[in-house]
């Protein structure tokens, strides 16, 4: 059932009758139908160590004390948000990538379990690094749509926001430094340039930053 339907479709129990109660109406009587006799669940602890990796990055992030081989990870409380960070954590701890998916295909320890032990000792993402700030920067998709739209209609003022702010009680140091961050950010993010058949953003230089001061007294 769970190959052909969604999680929230699937009964948690089921229970077998000869004939279904049905009222003068011909429908289902679900007054009639008798009550299920849910069994208890013995708690199966992990088995391997793979399962034991799983039922800790469960219980770590979901705050639950026991978690057994059988539990699922979003009858726990888990949700998609959680997933990720999941997915990450059995990443890091197996030395594989884990997507985000397989939590969801496969949402209880054992069941997980068997899906990340291939994936274990593969290699996981590369982790993000800091490096230096290149000459030219590639547009993201929405500079280059405002990019575009600039060039449609080099006058609009479409995406020009003007705003002026009075700020009372502000020591020298405090404009000081509101001064300096204004500075570092029009000489940071300096908009595209010219040729226009290069997308990407030019870091251009300012010679002082008494450009600035003016706009903060």
């Amino acid at each position: 059932m769970s190959t052909e339907l969604p999680s929230y479709m699937i009964p948690t129990d089921v229970a077998v009758l000869e004939n279904m109660p049905l009222n003068v109406n011909g429908k289902i009587d679900r007054k009639a139908l008798p009550e299920i006799e849910v069994a208890e669940r013995t708690f199966r602890a992990p088995a391997t160590p793979i399962e034991q990796i799983v039922a800790g990055v469960f219980g770590d992030l979901l705050g639950v004390d026991r978690v057994g081989r059988d539990d699922d990870f979003f009858a726990l409380g888990g949700n998609s948000l959680v997933a990720t960070r999941a997915a990450a954590r059995l990443g890091a701890a197996l030395d594989g990538d884990v997507p985000v998916r397989a939590l969801f295909e496969a949402s209880t320890v054992q069941t997980l379990a068997m899906r990340v032990e291939e994936l274990a000792g593969t290699g996981s993402r590369t982790p993000l690094e800091a490096r230096p700030r290149p000459n030219h920067v590639p547009l993201s998709l929405a500079q280059q749509r405002m990019w575009v739209i600039n060039r449609i209609d080099p006058q609009s003022g479409a995406y020009n926001v003007p705003i002026a702010i009075r700020l009372s009680g502000v020591s020298m140091s405090m404009r000081s430094a509101l001064r300096y961050g204004t500075w570092f950010f029009v000489t940071r993010f300096s908009g595209p340039s010219i040729p226009t058949a290069r997308k990407v953003q030019l870091r251009r230089s300012c010679r002082s930053r008494r450009s600035t001061s003016g706009w903060i007294r």
